[in-house]
């Protein structure tokens, strides 16, 4: 199969693997065709979000896509490129940061109903992993908008700061 990899430059890459993943795919590559080859992997799990990056013009992670023969894979989208597949999420973090995206223990006591338990539950599904600034319109004409994850951490207790 072969699969086409935005870098400096586009490059094509054939392998003989079926029914992989993405991040096999990638590390076959990097072991025996291109050492140079760079990208993030962690928990191979789909739970600590660090290889998200883009197949076919949507977002994915890696550890999680099986590929198919002809897909293009490239960055996520509106975060600068490090190196090859690997992208500065530093700048998307750092919105968490400017809103409180957290209970301060200095709080009031806060009583929460099922509802807004229910709602929490939903919102601790994201993993951090970026793909939502990549996906996201308006995140790609205003970098200074707060984001996709940082307005979903905060839900309806939106609260941000000076």
């Amino acid at each position: 199969m072969k699969i086409t990899i935005q870098r400096k430059e586009i490059q094509e890459y054939e392998v003989d693997m079926q029914d992989a993943t993405l991040l096999a795919v990638l590390q076959e590559i990097k072991t025996t065709q291109d050492s140079s080859l760079t990208f993030a992997s962690g928990c191979k799990s789909s739970v600590c979000g660090s290889c998200a990056m883009r197949v076919n013009s949507k977002e994915v992670l890696a550890c999680a896509y099986k590929v198919a023969d002809g897909d293009f894979i490239e960055q996520l989208k509106n975060s600068v490129v490090l190196r090859d597949l690997v992208v500065d999420m530093d700048k998307a973090y750092e919105f968490n940061v400017k809103a409180k995206a957290w209970q301060s223990s200095l709080s009031p006591n806060i009583s929460l109903t099922q509802d807004d338990e229910k709602v929490n539950e939903i919102q601790s599904d994201c993993i951090l992993c970026g793909s939502c600034y990549s996906a996201c319109p308006v995140y790609a004409v205003n970098e200074e908008f707060l984001g996709p994850f940082t307005l979903k951490e905060c839900g309806d207790m939106l609260v941000i700061s000076e």
